[in-house]
């Protein structure tokens, strides 16, 4: 089973190398679900030769962008591309939250390539199995969803019949609440790969009670010891 590990910091890269994880989602800020990474980040984590797929968002906030901001993703995508990352992680809807098909195929191609994951925008969408037909005929090689619930524990009904649906055409990646005590499930299920971030929070040492709250997102990186226990489970009863 591939493991795809979700880092927002060089940390949780080095931890997630450390672990030989398969593939690592890279992204800024989970505390807001994650907005695409800074150049300086990416060249930093390239440094550690892992396959590394990089997060498209410019903001967070949902996924309905003007086509000012959806400029500024195809200027991203390019400039990764050049960086020699193995592969990208998108998402993009209409004001009636269906996909914005025009911007979707237009990143694919932009992609060249690189690898296309599109993220949990499927789960906001009142047919996921529509939008994996369209997915699938854009080239895309991969979804990472929750089955349109906010685990994949809770989703794993919606999560297989994408997965059956699926086929071989495009890979189901079930994420959200992904942990060693759950993973299992999915492996015993069928799915391919899973996405988990295993983020641990440590406390903060600045501590100041001038505009606290303003700087109070918490501080933390993926648990290594979290990400071996989850790679021997799978192991271990495969």
């Amino acid at each position: 089973m591939i493991i795809e590990v979700c880092c927002s910091n060089i940390f949780s890269v080095q931890n997630a190398q450390k672990a030989n994880v398969d593939r690592i989602e890279l992204c800024s800020e989970l505390s807001l679900s994650g907005i695409t990474p800074s150049f300086g980040f990416i060249n930093k984590a390239l440094k550690t030769g892992m396959n590394l797929h990089c997060l498209i968002r410019p903001r967070s906030g949902g996924f309905i962008y003007r086509e000012e901001e959806l400029e500024i993703m195809y200027n991203d995508i390019e400039m990764i591309q050049s960086m020699g990352c193995n592969g990208i992680v998108v998402g993009a809807l209409n004001p009636d939250l269906t996909i914005n098909e025009k911007a979707i195929k237009k990143m694919v191609r932009l992609a060249s390539s690189m690898e296309v994951t599109f993220h949990r925008a499927i789960d906001l969408v009142e047919d996921p199995f529509r939008l994996l037909s369209i997915l699938m005929n854009l080239g895309v090689d991969r979804v990472l969803s929750s089955g349109q619930k906010s685990s994949a524990i809770e989703g794993l009904k919606t999560l297989i019949k994408m997965k059956d649906f699926a086929g071989d055409r495009i890979t189901i990646m079930p994420g959200g609440g992904i942990n060693s005590e759950n993973c299992m499930v999915f492996k015993k299920a069928g799915f391919e790969a899973i996405h988990f971030s295993a983020f641990r929070a440590y406390e903060k040492k600045e501590r100041s009670s001038i505009m606290s709250s303003l700087f109070d997102q918490a501080l933390g990186e993926s648990d290594i010891e979290e990400i071996h226990k989850i790679k021997d489970c799978l192991q271990s009863k495969s």
